[in-house]
């Protein structure tokens, strides 16, 4: 035990010199392959040069006088990972997506303390991935939530999009219950303040009615099965969506992994889901609450219609095929996951997502563009990562293969760079200790009252 301790103290004190050496100023890796994702391409045994928390220079070579040199290793360099859409409840999460290579976030359901967190990582007083927070959800009138605004009026609708606009949100999040009079408000209200809105597909409309100009995501590939095709299994209408998909440009956010989370609990035997690892990297509330909303709830559900789990599947597999034909017809997708939510853990949940990507069919490199390059263009915020390209944020996540040939190599990174800053192998596995034993029920729930509280 003592060795142990002491390996440790020594490997933690290594990490911080490292960190510390790396999060100033200037310095060279070389014999590194770099994976641009703006390119199918590999560049091998390149030199990259990153300077103030920028790629200043890509080349096979580059002599500056005075600068630390990284030997690379002969190793993988991609851009850092981004996650479109995640529940994120507590600041251990944050080492979770650094961990499993993600290094940029987009919150889901804004909360007064995710604007709080945003400024102290971008101020550096804190480490994580970059964070960008949409608003509290906004749902129609009939919603029964807790955490969710009821719209009632056309001025409630304006006047809420005006508030979360001058609080700092960078998206308006609205939700399924919202009919068309308040929704046209939402839309209106939005693109006069140039805040894009982040739609999970509202039912009091037609699912057409969300390719318009101020949407600037649609979520969740369930929702076309359940509002295009509801609820059957097939694919009638679908031709007309990813028509309209194409024409607006619009990008789709798929979170196929949250839905399997379903499936899983269905097939499983003798709780092997509750005592899974990946379960037990969630934040301590939503282990309780998932407990009782998700796996009793459908659970309870398959004792009285022995179908529900075959149906469930067949949804899964629609799901895939969906997602098949969105790519072949030129929709740009852009992967989420739902991670913090139904048993989906923050940073794990991203690698199980790409993984149904290419199930779909799409390539290892398509489907990471999905979780680069795609966002980037998508999302002026995101212009800045994406890609590795002179001029870019250095955030990266450094791989022992190649990942266009194998992804899972991504599952357990070398190192990830974030804005500059070297996180070795250690400082990983430590985040994801401190994800795996923590114990923050009443803190979370205290945070998520306060939030419903005051930030609404």
């Amino acid at each position: 035990m003592e060795i142990m301790k002491h390996y440790f103290l020594v490997s933690l004190l290594v990490t911080f010199i490292t960190f510390q050496a790396l999060a100033q100023d200037s310095y060279l890796i070389n014999n590194i392959h770099i994976v641009p994702m703006h390119q199918d391409t590999v560049l091998r045994n390149h030199t990259i040069w990153i300077h103030e928390n920028q790629i200043k220079q890509i080349a096979p070579s580059i002599k500056v006088g005075n600068l630390r040199v990284i030997d690379g290793q002969g190793k993988y360099l991609m851009p850092g990972l981004i996650d479109m859409h995640v529940h994120l409840l507590d600041r251990i999460d944050l080492g979770l997506y650094l961990a499993n290579g993600v290094t940029t976030i987009r919150n889901m359901m804004g909360l007064p303390w995710h604007l709080k967190i945003r400024k102290k990582l971008q101020k550096g007083k804190l480490l994580g991935p970059t964070l960008w927070t949409a608003s509290p959800m906004l749902q129609g009138e009939k919603g029964h939530a807790s955490h969710q605004v009821n719209i009632n009026s056309v001025n409630k609708a304006r006047r809420k999009v005006a508030k979360y606009y001058k609080k700092g949100y960078d998206f308006i999040k609205t939700y399924n219950g919202i009919p068309k009079k308040y929704f046209d408000a939402i839309i209106d209200e939005a693109k006069m303040y140039e805040i894009p809105i982040a739609a999970h597909p509202s039912f009091e409309v037609n699912y057409e009615y969300h390719f318009q100009k101020g949407i600037g995501s649609i979520e969740h590939t369930e929702d076309i099965v359940q509002q295009v095709f509801q609820y059957k299994l097939d694919t009638n209408g679908l031709s007309n969506i990813i028509q309209a998909y194409a024409k607006s440009g619009i990008p789709h956010c798929p979170t196929l992994s949250v839905y399997y989370r379903i499936n899983e609990v269905l097939h499983e035997k003798n709780n092997e889901l509750l005592r899974a690892d990946y379960f037990q990297y969630a934040n301590s509330f939503t282990k309780k609450a998932d407990k009782g909303s998700m796996y009793d709830r459908w659970k309870t559900s398959l004792k009285k219609d022995s179908t529900l789990r075959d149906r469930i599947r067949k949804q899964h597999e629609l799901h895939l095929l969906i997602i098949n034909k969105l790519y072949l017809g030129g929709v740009r997708l852009i992967c989420g996951t739902d991670a913090g939510v139904l048993f989906n853990p923050a940073g794990f949940s991203i690698h199980d997502e790409l993984a149904f990507y290419t199930q779909a069919g799409l390539s290892n490199y398509e489907a990471l563009k999905t979780a680069t390059f795609h966002p980037s263009k998508a999302f002026q915020l995101l212009k800045e990562v994406g890609s590795i390209q002179e001029g870019k944020t250095a955030n990266f996540i450094i791989s022992h293969q190649n990942p266009l040939e194998n992804m899972k190599t991504l599952r357990n990174p070398y190192a990830v760079i974030m804005k500059g800053r070297w996180l070795n192998h250690v400082t990983l596995e430590q985040f994801k200790k401190k994800g795996y034993d923590r114990h923050n029920y009443l803190p979370t729930l205290s945070r998520i009252l306060r939030g419903l509280l005051v930030g609404k």
